[in-house]
């Protein structure tokens, strides 16, 4: 049977893995459907960051000084 091998190393490890065509189609496949929920996770990350931020703004409201009407005049 004549299968074709793809090399992956993890270049972390360096370790080399050799896959099947098949492996690597599988593979690609979950990958192709995965990469949705990169984007969901981004957008998460960003919503919540700016919760974050607009939770803040309270307290930036309370430590402002209060200024009396003489300081506006």
């Amino acid at each position: 049977m004549n299968q074709l091998k793809y090399n992956f190393s993890d270049y972390n490890l360096n370790i080399a893995t050799f896959i099947s065509k098949e492996q690597f189609k599988i593979y690609s496949q979950s990958i192709n459907k995965l990469s949705p929920l990169k984007n969901i996770i981004q957008t998460y990350k960003m919503t919540q960051n700016q919760y974050i931020e607009l939770q803040a703004v309270p307290r930036i409201i309370e430590n402002l000084p209060i200024l009396s009407e003489q300081d506006m005049i």
